[in-house]
Protein backbone atom coordinates (compact mmCIF):
# COMPACT_ATOMS: atom_id res chain seq x y z
CA UNK A 1 0.00 0.00 0.00
CA UNK A 2 2.75 2.20 0.76
CA UNK A 3 4.56 1.41 -2.61
CA UNK A 4 1.23 2.24 -4.55
CA UNK A 5 1.19 5.45 -2.27
CA UNK A 6 4.65 6.24 -3.76
CA UNK A 7 3.94 5.79 -6.66
CA UNK A 8 1.15 7.77 -7.50
CA UNK A 9 3.00 10.40 -5.71
CA UNK A 10 6.31 10.08 -8.15
CA UNK A 11 3.08 9.76 -11.24
CA UNK A 12 1.73 13.24 -10.34
CA UNK A 13 5.65 14.44 -10.71
CA UNK A 14 5.75 13.32 -13.88
CA UNK A 15 1.89 13.56 -14.95
CA UNK A 16 2.79 17.35 -16.71
CA UNK A 17 5.86 16.29 -18.89
CA UNK A 18 3.65 12.95 -19.74
CA UNK A 19 0.98 15.66 -21.46
CA UNK A 20 3.94 17.59 -22.77
CA UNK A 21 4.92 14.54 -24.46
CA UNK A 22 2.14 13.58 -25.32
CA UNK A 23 1.02 17.21 -26.87
CA UNK A 24 4.34 17.49 -28.96
CA UNK A 25 4.79 13.72 -30.30
CA UNK A 26 0.90 14.03 -31.42
CA UNK A 27 1.56 16.73 -33.16
CA UNK A 28 4.81 17.03 -35.27
CA UNK A 29 3.96 13.14 -35.56
CA UNK A 30 0.67 13.66 -37.39
CA UNK A 31 2.24 16.58 -39.49
CA UNK A 32 4.58 13.79 -40.24
CA UNK A 33 2.29 11.14 -41.05
CA UNK A 34 -0.09 13.29 -43.17
CA UNK A 35 3.45 14.64 -45.27
CA UNK A 36 4.64 10.71 -45.61
CA UNK A 37 1.79 9.73 -47.33
CA UNK A 38 0.94 12.81 -49.20
CA UNK A 39 5.11 12.47 -50.56
CA UNK A 40 4.61 8.55 -51.07
CA UNK A 41 2.32 8.90 -53.32
CA UNK A 42 4.36 11.54 -55.13
CA UNK A 43 6.92 9.44 -55.68
CA UNK A 44 4.98 6.36 -56.93
CA UNK A 45 3.54 9.14 -59.65
CA UNK A 46 6.99 9.99 -60.63
CA UNK A 47 7.73 6.25 -61.79
CA UNK A 48 10.45 6.21 -58.06
CA UNK A 49 8.97 2.57 -56.82
CA UNK A 50 12.00 1.41 -55.87
CA UNK A 51 12.67 3.53 -52.64
CA UNK A 52 14.70 0.92 -50.34
CA UNK A 53 17.36 1.76 -48.81
CA UNK A 54 18.87 1.02 -45.17
CA UNK A 55 18.15 3.15 -42.11
CA UNK A 56 20.09 2.37 -38.87
CA UNK A 57 19.27 -0.98 -37.54
CA UNK A 58 16.48 -2.07 -40.33
CA UNK A 59 15.65 -1.72 -43.97
CA UNK A 60 13.64 1.46 -45.32
CA UNK A 61 9.95 1.75 -44.08
CA UNK A 62 8.63 5.25 -44.34
CA UNK A 63 7.92 4.77 -40.70
CA UNK A 64 11.37 4.95 -40.12
CA UNK A 65 11.57 9.29 -40.87
CA UNK A 66 9.99 8.74 -37.56
CA UNK A 67 13.57 8.04 -35.48
CA UNK A 68 14.35 11.85 -35.00
CA UNK A 69 11.18 12.20 -33.39
CA UNK A 70 11.48 9.09 -31.05
CA UNK A 71 14.25 9.83 -30.09
CA UNK A 72 14.91 13.34 -29.65
CA UNK A 73 11.57 13.34 -27.13
CA UNK A 74 12.52 9.78 -25.89
CA UNK A 75 15.87 11.48 -24.56
CA UNK A 76 14.58 14.96 -23.40
CA UNK A 77 11.59 13.33 -21.32
CA UNK A 78 13.85 10.89 -19.62
CA UNK A 79 16.35 13.75 -18.71
CA UNK A 80 13.33 16.21 -17.68
CA UNK A 81 11.86 13.48 -14.99
CA UNK A 82 15.43 12.48 -13.75
CA UNK A 83 15.84 16.15 -12.64
CA UNK A 84 12.27 16.18 -10.92
CA UNK A 85 12.60 12.91 -9.27
CA UNK A 86 16.08 13.06 -7.97
CA UNK A 87 17.92 16.60 -8.54
CA UNK A 88 15.31 19.39 -7.12
CA UNK A 89 14.42 17.04 -4.09
CA UNK A 90 18.08 17.34 -3.47
CA UNK A 91 18.19 21.36 -4.13
CA UNK A 92 15.21 22.19 -2.27
CA UNK A 93 16.40 19.73 0.76
CA UNK A 94 13.57 17.25 0.97
CA UNK A 95 15.15 14.27 0.72
CA UNK A 96 15.70 13.89 4.30
CA UNK A 97 12.04 14.07 5.20
CA UNK A 98 11.51 11.80 2.95
CA UNK A 99 13.74 9.52 4.01
CA UNK A 100 13.02 9.72 7.29
CA UNK A 101 9.37 8.09 6.91
CA UNK A 102 8.54 4.52 8.03
CA UNK A 103 10.01 3.95 4.17
CA UNK A 104 12.34 1.79 3.20
CA UNK A 105 14.97 3.85 0.81
CA UNK A 106 15.26 0.98 -2.20
CA UNK A 107 11.14 1.25 -2.30
CA UNK A 108 11.71 5.46 -2.97
CA UNK A 109 13.85 4.58 -5.90
CA UNK A 110 11.89 1.58 -6.95
CA UNK A 111 8.71 3.87 -6.90
CA UNK A 112 10.04 6.44 -8.65
CA UNK A 113 11.79 3.83 -11.12
CA UNK A 114 7.80 2.58 -11.85
CA UNK A 115 6.36 6.33 -12.56
CA UNK A 116 9.12 6.99 -14.98
CA UNK A 117 8.59 3.66 -16.89
CA UNK A 118 4.71 4.24 -16.75
CA UNK A 119 5.38 7.39 -17.93
CA UNK A 120 7.39 6.63 -20.68
CA UNK A 121 5.09 3.77 -22.01
CA UNK A 122 2.00 5.81 -21.93
CA UNK A 123 3.78 8.73 -23.61
CA UNK A 124 6.00 7.89 -26.39
CA UNK A 125 5.77 4.06 -25.90
CA UNK A 126 1.65 4.05 -26.73
CA UNK A 127 2.07 6.21 -29.44
CA UNK A 128 4.19 4.78 -30.91
CA UNK A 129 2.71 1.39 -31.08
CA UNK A 130 -0.42 3.43 -32.30
CA UNK A 131 1.52 5.43 -35.02
CA UNK A 132 2.75 1.83 -36.57
CA UNK A 133 -0.72 0.01 -36.11
CA UNK A 134 -1.79 3.23 -38.58
CA UNK A 135 0.90 2.57 -41.25
CA UNK A 136 0.85 -1.24 -41.22
CA UNK A 137 -2.40 -1.16 -42.63
CA UNK A 138 -2.47 -3.21 -45.62
CA UNK A 139 -2.50 -0.51 -48.46
CA UNK A 140 -1.86 2.46 -46.40
CA UNK A 141 1.80 2.48 -47.73
CA UNK A 142 3.13 0.93 -51.13
CA UNK A 143 6.61 0.32 -49.41
CA UNK A 144 5.99 -2.51 -46.97
CA UNK A 145 5.63 -1.74 -42.79
CA UNK A 146 8.46 -4.28 -41.38
CA UNK A 147 7.85 -4.91 -37.45
CA UNK A 148 11.54 -4.50 -37.24
CA UNK A 149 10.91 -0.74 -37.63
CA UNK A 150 8.27 -0.89 -34.73
CA UNK A 151 11.22 -2.06 -32.38
CA UNK A 152 14.03 0.21 -33.42
CA UNK A 153 11.56 2.62 -32.26
CA UNK A 154 11.59 0.69 -28.93
CA UNK A 155 15.08 1.27 -29.10
CA UNK A 156 14.92 4.71 -29.50
CA UNK A 157 12.52 4.52 -26.14
CA UNK A 158 14.68 3.23 -24.39
CA UNK A 159 17.34 4.86 -24.76
CA UNK A 160 15.24 7.76 -23.45
CA UNK A 161 15.19 5.53 -19.91
CA UNK A 162 19.32 5.13 -20.12
CA UNK A 163 19.78 9.14 -20.51
CA UNK A 164 16.89 9.18 -17.21
CA UNK A 165 19.01 6.95 -15.41
CA UNK A 166 22.09 8.53 -16.58
CA UNK A 167 20.89 12.17 -15.08
CA UNK A 168 19.35 10.28 -11.60
CA UNK A 169 23.03 9.00 -11.09
CA UNK A 170 24.49 12.11 -11.34
CA UNK A 171 21.55 13.92 -9.42
CA UNK A 172 21.95 11.56 -6.33
CA UNK A 173 25.98 11.76 -6.39
CA UNK A 174 27.18 13.57 -3.50
CA UNK A 175 30.15 14.42 -5.54
CA UNK A 176 31.21 17.92 -7.14
CA UNK A 177 30.09 19.09 -10.44
CA UNK A 178 33.54 19.84 -11.70
CA UNK A 179 34.84 16.34 -10.47
CA UNK A 180 32.98 13.18 -11.07
CA UNK A 181 29.36 14.17 -10.83
CA UNK A 182 28.49 14.29 -14.22
CA UNK A 183 29.93 11.00 -14.77
CA UNK A 184 26.65 9.21 -14.81
CA UNK A 185 25.55 11.20 -17.55
CA UNK A 186 28.63 11.20 -19.35
CA UNK A 187 28.39 6.87 -19.30
CA UNK A 188 24.83 7.56 -20.23
CA UNK A 189 26.27 9.43 -23.27
CA UNK A 190 28.36 7.01 -23.97
CA UNK A 191 26.34 3.79 -23.97
CA UNK A 192 23.43 5.87 -26.51
CA UNK A 193 26.30 6.66 -29.34
CA UNK A 194 27.69 3.19 -29.05
CA UNK A 195 24.11 1.63 -29.21
CA UNK A 196 23.42 3.67 -32.43
CA UNK A 197 26.52 2.49 -34.02
CA UNK A 198 25.02 -1.15 -33.82
CA UNK A 199 23.72 -2.65 -37.07
CA UNK A 200 21.48 -4.89 -36.09
CA UNK A 201 18.41 -4.56 -33.46
CA UNK A 202 19.54 -7.71 -31.36
CA UNK A 203 23.29 -5.15 -30.65
CA UNK A 204 21.22 -2.59 -29.70
CA UNK A 205 19.20 -3.72 -27.74
CA UNK A 206 21.90 -6.23 -25.83
CA UNK A 207 23.69 -2.67 -25.09
CA UNK A 208 20.80 -0.57 -24.04
CA UNK A 209 19.78 -3.39 -21.50
CA UNK A 210 23.56 -3.56 -20.15
CA UNK A 211 23.63 0.33 -20.18
CA UNK A 212 20.19 0.48 -18.00
CA UNK A 213 21.38 -2.48 -15.72
CA UNK A 214 24.80 -0.69 -14.95
CA UNK A 215 23.57 2.45 -14.30
CA UNK A 216 20.23 1.46 -12.11
CA UNK A 217 22.70 -1.08 -10.25
CA UNK A 218 24.91 2.79 -9.31
CA UNK A 219 22.42 4.47 -8.50
CA UNK A 220 20.65 2.18 -6.06
CA UNK A 221 24.77 2.15 -4.47
CA UNK A 222 24.84 5.85 -4.20
CA UNK A 223 21.21 6.18 -3.37
CA UNK A 224 21.80 3.78 -0.45
CA UNK A 225 25.17 4.78 0.72
CA UNK A 226 25.17 8.51 0.74
CA UNK A 227 24.58 10.64 4.03
CA UNK A 228 21.14 13.14 3.86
Amino acid sequence: MKFAALVKKELRICLPWLCLSVLVFVVIGSILMKGLVLNQQFYINQGYDDSYRYYWFTPYSPITEFAPLLLITSLALGVILAIHQFFLPGLSGTWPFTLHRSIRPQQIVWAKFTAALLTFLLSVGLLWTLFYCYAAVPGRFYIPIFFKTWLEGCIYILLGLVAYLGTALSAVSTTYFYTTRLLGIAVAAAMIILVMLQTSILGAAVWTLAAAFILMVQIFHTFLAREY
